[in-house]
Formats: C-alpha cells, structure tokens, sequence
C-alpha cells in the first residue's frame, strides 16, 4: 500500500482503505480531518454505504475510541502493463514501454521490435514515484 498522501487527495488521486475498498472523499475540516464514503456488502449482496473519519495523516478516527486502523486510507496504487520478450535463448526481456492497458499492450506485442525477440506474455508493475523525483 502506498503511504497516504493528503495534498494528492485533494487533487483528486484515488484513496482506498486497508482491505482495498476504495473510498469518496467528502470533505476536509479546518484542521485536515478527512470526511469519507465506502461501501460494504449488506444482507443480500446488496451494498451498504457508511461514514468514515480520518485525520490528515491517513489514521482512521473512531466517533467513540480514537484510533480505527481498519479505516487507515491509504493511496491506491497505479499499475500499468509492460510486455515481457524472449529471445532466441529463451532469456526473458521486458519491454522498456509502460502503457495504459492489457489492450494495448496486446497490441503492440504482435509487433516485436526487433526480428530475434518473440512475444511471451504480460508484466502488471506497480508504478512508483522517486524520491524527489517528478510525478509521471
């Protein structure tokens, strides 16, 4: 799970709970707690929506006994699709081209860039921003 990020929910990124339930972010208070939606499964499949609370460090508050960590928030990661070559002794090689899709990665794999590489299969990578590095 990526370390929550309060400037970055503010902008609009994706926020999740622990378990990977995404959440909507409501609204912030004047000291940065976060006011936020998620949906449960209720009787008969049918989902449930509830209220959730967190101060702008990402801890999830409970209305009664303070900490709540089943309602930390988290970022939700960001993946993208990355075809993997083998080569003429079977070595495997990724495709230096992160895209969007498992489409368009299919795509592009029924045209190997070079004559001696054949099409393998797929990689899902998790994108990461650096350290004091730019955003992608």
């Amino acid at each position: 799970m990526k370390k929550f990020d309060i400037e970055k929910a503010k902008n609009g990124a994706a926020v999740c709970l622990r378990d990977g339930t995404q959440v909507k972010i409501l609204d912030f208070d004047y000291k940065g707690n976060i006011l936020f939606k998620y949906s449960h499964e209720g009787p008969e499949g049918k989902p449930i929506y509830d209220l959730g609370l967190a101060d702008n460090k990402g801890f999830g508050l409970s209305w009664r006994d303070g900490h709540d960590k089943n309602k930390d928030l988290f970022m939700v990661p960001v993946y993208g699709y990355m075809n993997v070559f083998k080569n003429e002794d079977n070595k495997v090689l990724l495709g230096g081209v992160i895209r969007a899709t498992r489409e368009d990665c299919i795509e592009a794999g029924k045209s190997a860039p070079m004559a001696n590489l054949e099409w393998f299969c797929l990689a899902r990578v998790e994108l990461l921003e650096e350290e004091g590095g730019e955003s992608c």
